[in-house]
């Protein structure tokens, strides 16, 4: 569903987990909690600043407004969406490596809502010809 493809996905989970209600933030930490690793987010809505809810620009790519490395969780809420499956929320495990990433492409953007980061990566180590 994205490219690069993500390593894991949980979900669709009915409804916008990704707003911050305390029902929904135990589901989006339960939904979490079913990818691989020993991710956990403690559920501190407010740690999710405006820096990590993206948008969708150009149709179809999830642009992060950062460079994201390493392992990193990204939730998405779909409304509206066609079929039975309607209103969902999905969490992806990405590895962006060493190299980042600034952004993904959705094969499938329609009816996307809104999105969070939830546990980025740290940044990769700096050369040492860097440091002086």
């Amino acid at each position: 569903m994205t490219n690069p493809d993500a390593l894991a996905c949980s979900g669709y989970f009915a409804g916008n987990l990704i707003n911050g209600s305390p029902t929904d933030i135990a589901n989006a930490q339960d939904a979490i909690e079913l990818l691989p690793g020993d991710f956990e987010w403690d559920g501190n809505w407010a740690a999710v600043d405006a820096t990590k809810i993206m948008q969708l620009v150009s149709g179809n790519v999830l642009d992060f407004g950062q460079t994201l490395f390493g392992l990193t969780i990204i939730g998405a809420h779909f409304g509206n969406v066609d079929g039975t499956d309607g209103n969902v929320s999905v969490f992806w495990l990405f590895d962006f490596g060493t190299e980042g990433a600034s952004s993904i492409i959705l094969d499938h953007p329609e009816g996307f809502s809104n999105a969070a980061i939830y546990t980025p990566g740290a940044p990769p180590v700096p050369e040492p010809a860097t440091w002086g």
